[in-house]
């Protein structure tokens, strides 16, 4: 199972749903709230080491694993 395929099914633990998240360019784009987005934040920081969040924009909140 590929990395994004992964952290997509973690994002998907998180929200309880899988459709407002994807990767594009290797940034994950998730559309929820500002807590939430803090949630998915902290999982996946315990998992993956440092994650750059940005957001919101129009919506959205970008991920950026350094």
């Amino acid at each position: 199972m590929g990395f994004e395929k992964i952290v997509l099914n973690k994002v998907e633990e998180v929200l309880g749903e899988s459709r407002k998240a994807s990767f594009y360019n290797g940034t994950l784009f998730i559309e929820t709230s500002q807590e939430k987005a803090q949630e998915v934040f902290d999982e996946l920081s315990l998992t993956y080491g440092p994650i750059e969040l940005n957001g919101p924009i129009a919506g959205e909140f970008a991920y950026d694993f350094v």
